[in-house]
């Protein structure tokens, strides 16, 4: 079963690439990960370049004003397919088996 990861982030591109890292490294592999920036810089999407050619990987931007991390969690949630749904923080390294 797909899985659809969703981490919404603001300025932390460091944790965050450990996050993306974490789920990339898990011992489940049917999944597709979304990270959605509200950050003001492109500093996230840098980092996270050698993470752009997996099919599996999307990066969106939600740089509305005045709206919060909920906003970027519906977004990625409007955009997944996975017929579940895990959400975790920009700053959350996940164990290997925590998809499974």
């Amino acid at each position: 079963m797909l899985v659809s990861v969703i981490i919404a982030t603001k300025q932390r591109p460091q944790p965050l690439y450990d996050a993306v890292q974490s789920v990339f490294q898990s011992t489940y592999q049917e999944f597709e990960l979304f990270v959605i920036d509200q950050s003001p810089d492109n500093a996230s999407e840098v980092i996270l370049l050698p993470f752009h050619s997996d099919p599996r990987f999307h990066y969106l931007l939600n740089r509305r004003p005045g709206f919060g991390a909920a906003s970027s969690r519906n977004l990625g949630i409007a955009a997944s397919h996975g017929g579940i749904v895990a959400l975790i923080d920009d700053d959350a390294v996940v164990k290997p088996n925590w998809l499974a």
